[in-house]
């Protein structure tokens, strides 16, 4: 359940569509998931970032930029919206790894950096990146052009205050960002979980289906399961596993109920709580 998932069922509805029409399109093409609940709801914050406007009651059509561009991340405001960081606690799950951008509109002088911030490195013959450490818990991966990463960070606020301070040592230099670090966007929340069953990973991969999965245990020691949702599954023999590729906690949640269910219908004890 994600914004491009909406934008794109509007697109492939000939970019003007209502409400209703949306999320039958939604449940026919995605028969296994709830996307449909949250159509009107996804609608209003395209609307804001642009991409789609009402141009009648319930009737909304894409923009020219929803037209043209696809939505590259959520903002960090709406990671939590539908369900926030306890409630994956609750699923047995504990974010490792969030990971934004955040386009500052400004090009950076790497070099000048590196000398005068005393968290930051600059390896230009091995890295095109400044890597800045003002905290333990984050990182941000400075490039010239100014689209800032930021990896490392545990939640929303760690990457809040990373960015907050570099853009306050920034202005010890006299160069002012306005940029706000609400317009951070979410690219990826990696978590963990752990199944508590030791699993076959070649019997677990016929299961779920070779057309959905991989597993070379040469090459890598788990299945990579790729699900409905925009996600990655990565499951080890010893049952813990990893979520990788989502946008939100919401999503996030729907995919490790799908895993445990997919898995309970194969015959595999296990259980949310």
């Amino acid at each position: 359940m994600t914004q491009e998932d909406v934008r794109r069922l509007l697109d492939e509805l000939g970019g003007k569509a209502t409400v209703e029409e949306i999320s039958t399109q939604a449940k026919e093409k995605y028969p296994n998931r709830s996307l449909h609940t949250y159509v009107g709801q996804l609608l209003r914050r395209l609307e804001k970032k642009g991409f789609v406007s009402e141009v009648g009651t319930s009737v909304w059509e894409l923009t020219e930029k929803g037209e043209s561009t696809s939505v590259s991340g959520i903002e960090i405001s709406e990671i939590s919206e539908d369900i926030d960081q306890s409630t994956l606690n609750e699923y047995g799950l504990e974010v490792t790894n969030l990971v934004g951008t955040l386009e500052t509109e400004r090009e950076f002088d790497l070099n000048l950096l590196a000398d005068v911030f005393p968290h930051a490195e600059y390896h230009p013959e091995s890295s095109p990146f400044l890597v800045y450490r003002p905290i333990e818990s984050a990182t941000l991966l400075v490039p010239t052009n100014g689209l800032i990463s930021v990896v490392g960070a545990k939640n929303p606020e760690q990457m809040r205050q990373a960015v907050r301070t570099f853009f306050e040592e920034m202005g010890t230099l006299g160069v002012e960002i306005e940029t706000s670090v609400d317009t951070i966007l979410i690219q990826n929340i990696v978590t963990k979980g752990d199944l508590k069953v030791e699993l076959d990973l070649d019997v677990l991969s016929i299961g779920i289906g070779l057309e959905r999965c991989e597993y070379d245990p040469e090459r890598f020691p788990g299945v990579i399961c790729r699900t409905e949702r925009n996600a990655t599954v990565l499951i080890f023999r010893t049952g813990k596993f990893l979520i990788t590729g989502s946008k939100s906690y919401a999503n996030t949640c729907q995919v490790a109920s799908d895993l445990y269910e997919e898995l309970q219908s194969l015959g595999i004890d296990v259980s949310l709580n």
